[in-house]
């Protein structure tokens, strides 16, 4: 599973990503030397287009080196220089620093802030705001910003920009759970996006409908909007999204109790993931792989999996969020197999870090299996106790 074996000629997406790396370097230069002497608008836009490429692919570290030196070369021209750091808040999101990503774009929140930018420019950082606030917990602040922006838009006869308005509400909408509400935004995106012929705006449309679907049980459908996002996409070098359409759509798999096709969407999502920066997301893309396999018998390839998923997770962080979780898995494997004094440390450590971190769910899930594995060792009062 650690191993990446040449499956043959590489695709056009694998040759777009060794380009972007390749060319990264002196892009840097370019920006460098322009920023002593001198860069026209039009240069910097096309950097700015080639971070946004970047970031499609989830090369998040060489986006923000590559935007380190945007900013410094835009100081002249502040819209280019607003959207740079609305660039800056996305990769920030994608790694999960959601207070940095905040923290990037927070001087741009007020409306005389923004007075002197482009309208492009201040329509991007105010979605971009509501959707930090989004991921720092302040759900009616994000709700208020993007009503706000919508109604300005529509007085102002500027439908043309509802689009990406739309997409950030079904966002807001979809995290506090009011799944109707978002899969109504994200349809308001779509007709929008289908008159513009924005493709990333287009895929998002269908992701998000997509999701409301599957959280309100219709996982065929899900699978379905799924498909046209991949459609979509097409030949795309679009790593970061390919490997959340396809996890998700393993996801769907798991509730239609289908764990052949969910692995192989799995497998799928891991290779996307596995040439991005995100390493959370693979890890969380070998940690269901895992319990996948598990449901089919094939434990040595779960262990695998699982093994691999713990390596990424501890890379992210060695006692995160993630870790409790994967060794839940670890020790519901290690109880099936019989392996119970293993099994018992795993969930032991699953426990711990789980509170840790309190995240009570994670602590839940693996005090249940502990619980299990206590009885399968004969020692009913521990799993009493545990179940309580």
């Amino acid at each position: 599973m650690n191993k990446r074996v040449d499956s043959g000629p590489k695709s056009s997406e694998e040759i777009s990503t060794e380009r972007s790396v390749v060319d990264l370097a002196d892009a840097r230069v370019r920006l460098k030397s322009r920023a002593r002497g001198g860069v026209s608008d039009e240069s910097l836009a096309r950097e700015l287009e080639d971070v946004r490429s970047l970031l499609d692919q989830g090369l998040t570290i060489e986006a923000r080196a590559r935007l380190t030196s945007l900013i410094a070369a835009s100081r002249h021209n502040p819209s280019i220089l607003a959207l740079s750091r609305c660039a800056l808040s996305i990769s920030l999101e994608m790694q999960n620093n959601h207070r940095e990503s905040l923290t990037a774009i927070a001087m741009y929140e007020t409306s005389e802030s923004r007075a002197k930018l482009s309208e492009d420019a201040n329509n991007s950082l105010r979605v971009q705001l509501s959707i930090a606030y989004n991921y720092n917990g302040d759900h009616p602040r994000a709700i208020s910003l993007l009503k706000s922006a919508l109604r300005e838009l529509t007085e102002s006869g500027e439908e043309s920009r509802l689009g990406p308005v739309y997409s950030a509400l079904a966002r807001v909408y979809r995290s506090i759970n009011e799944y109707p509400i978002s899969r109504d935004y994200s349809q308001r995106a779509l007709d929008h996006f289908r008159g513009s012929g924005d493709w990333r705006g287009l895929v998002e449309a269908y992701f998000g409908i997509a999701a409301a679907d599957s959280f309100e049980g219709a996982y065929e459908t899900s699978l379905e909007n799924y498909e046209l996002a991949l459609k979509l996409i097409g030949e795309r070098p679009a790593s970061f999204m390919l490997g959340r359409i396809y996890a998700n759509m393993a996801g769907a798999c798991w509730f239609l109790k289908r764990p052949q096709e969910g692995i192989r969407y799995l497998e799928k999502a891991i290779s996307y993931y596995e040439r991005t920066d995100q390493k959370g997301n693979a890890a969380n893309g070998y940690n269901n792989l895992g319990i996948n396999l598990i449901l089919i018998g094939q434990w040595d390839r779960a262990h695998e999996a699982l093994d691999r998923a713990l390596t990424l997770g501890s890379e992210v962080d060695e006692r995160g969020p993630q870790v409790p979780m994967i060794l839940d898995s670890l020790g519901d494997l290690q109880m099936l197999r019989g392996n119970l004094e293993e099994s018992r440390s795993y969930l032991e450590r699953s426990v711990i870090l789980a509170k840790e971190n309190g995240n009570k769910w994670y602590a839940c899930q693996a005090l249940r299996t502990l619980g299990r594995c206590m009885l399968a060792m004969g020692d009913e009062v521990a799993a009493l106790t545990n179940g309580r």
